[in-house]
């Protein structure tokens, strides 16, 4: 990383510390359970998540937060702002990012093969240089057998009972199981450096290659970046209003992206 890079990266950390007042624009992952957390895991707030809804009115969802809170210490769009180092339990890193699929109301079930007509493609970047990108991608056909699925149980247990099934999960970047992640190999993730990291979902039609199941057209596409800083407590506040606005002067202001293919 050329001194350049490394002084726009404290740059932008010392930034989002600074901007922790701003308020965060709150979205709800839909659905969620009766209770108002998240399908996947227990107790994680299903609050603040970036979502696109396509035409058809199937929805994906992407969130970065701290893993002991389940919020991030601040959000702007789709830019999400955690802290490196790892959590309190000394052994996963401090940040996680939560996924979801919702299919459209009245989607068809699993066949007979455990398929529904969905392609799922998560990709995950492991470069923390700030516009740059190496990409680790989890893709397959959307299937009741995987422990990700979830049906409906009905009776309220979700906030509707509309929804027949989602696709709901958590993960972090120090995950063994990424280096069996395309393309296979070590990952080269450091918990404690600050950085920028891209997270894509992508849900798309299920298509067949003779009897193969392959992707099909995309349906609708979201990402969301995740900007690592360094812990709160190393910074002294307040900040001047003059600091504040040459900070962001320095490192810009990131426009969200993402949106419906379809």
């Amino acid at each position: 990383m050329n001194r350049t890079v490394c002084l726009r990266s404290t740059l932008l950390a010392f930034a989002a510390i600074f901007l922790l007042a701003v308020p965060a624009a709150a979205a709800l992952v839909s659905p969620s359970k009766a209770n108002g957390t998240f399908i996947a895991g227990s107790g994680i707030p299903a609050d603040n998540f970036t979502s696109v809804t396509a035409n058809t009115g199937d929805t994906i969802a992407l969130k970065g937060r701290l893993r002991d809170t389940g919020q991030p210490l601040s959000q702007s769009g789709n830019v999400y702002y955690v802290p490196t180092g790892l959590a309190a339990d000394n052994v996963n890193p401090a940040w996680s990012f939560d996924y979801q699929f919702t299919p459209e109301d009245g989607a068809a079930d699993p066949n007979f093969f455990s398929l529904t007509d969905y392609w799922l493609t998560l990709e995950v970047d492991f470069d923390p240089t700030p516009g740059s990108a190496s990409f680790k991608t989890v893709a397959g056909p959307v299937s009741s057998l995987a422990p990700n699925f979830y049906a409906n149980p009905g009776s309220g247990a979700w906030s509707n009972n509309v929804t027949p099934w989602v696709v709901s999960d958590s993960a972090n970047l120090g995950f063994s199981s990424w280096f069996l992640a395309p393309p296979i190999g070590p990952t080269g993730y450091d918990p404690d450096v600050v950085g920028e990291y891209e997270i894509r979902l992508t849900v798309s039609e299920l298509a067949f290659f003779g009897i193969i199941p392959v992707r099909g057209a995309d349906i609708a596409a979201t990402n969301i970046f995740v900007q690592t800083v360094p812990e709160p407590r190393l910074l002294q506040w307040p900040a001047s209003p003059a600091l504040v606005s040459w900070l962001l002067a320095v490192v810009g202001v990131r426009e969200p992206t993402g949106g419906v293919l379809r």
